[in-house]
């Protein structure tokens, strides 16, 4: 093998792992805070949110950039309003609606009966730029703080529904006011 071929290959060798190193370290940034039940592979919802009759779990991730975009929206929020976020949680469901009757089923009269008790709760609303449904739910228990979003997208080939189911919890943060001198 000549010089210059033998240089290449192992220049293409040195950047193919210096990316791969790259990589791991932005997955890492990705799961700052403590991943639950769906990053553990148990794609089970969680007892305070009602399951839609018909929908399967499926084994999927939520893709890299839509975690970090997620995860900093998430604590640019809790930062604004006080809070630390203390988890970030998805699970991702399948079912053979259209999304009109994902929001037929979580209203919210059904998440208030639920313990979803945010006032003004936005509830769900078809978007455009999804391709289907975003539903907002908050619940508040003194100090602790938790918000469910669950975007419904519909897939044509497949004609079915995914339901992806995003919450966050956190805390109230305690201020500490240092009196004046």
């Amino acid at each position: 093998m000549n010089l210059i071929l033998r240089k290449a290959l192992i220049g293409v060798c040195v950047v193919s792992m210096a990316l791969t190193g790259a990589c791991r370290a932005v997955e890492s940034v990705a799961r700052p805070v403590h991943r639950g039940q769906g990053q553990a592979g148990t794609p089970r919802l969680w007892p305070d949110v009602p399951p839609l009759a018909g929908a399967d779990a499926v084994e999927l991730d939520l893709p890299l950039l839509l975690r970090l975009a997620l995860y900093s929206s998430a604590s640019d929020m809790a930062r604004d309003s006080n809070l630390k976020l203390n988890s970030f949680d998805f699970v991702i469901h399948r079912v053979a609606v259209m999304p009109e009757a994902v929001q037929s089923f979580y209203t919210v009269e059904r998440m208030a009966d639920a313990g979803w008790n945010a006032k003004q709760q936005p509830g769900c609303t078809q978007t455009a730029s999804l391709g289907g449904l975003l539903c907002t739910f908050a619940r508040s228990n003194g100090d602790r703080h938790t918000a469910l979003f669950i975007v419904a997208g519909y897939e044509d080939a497949g004609a079915a529904t995914y339901l992806y189911y995003v919450r966050f919890e956190s805390t109230r943060l305690v201020s500490t006011v240092t009196p004046a001198p």
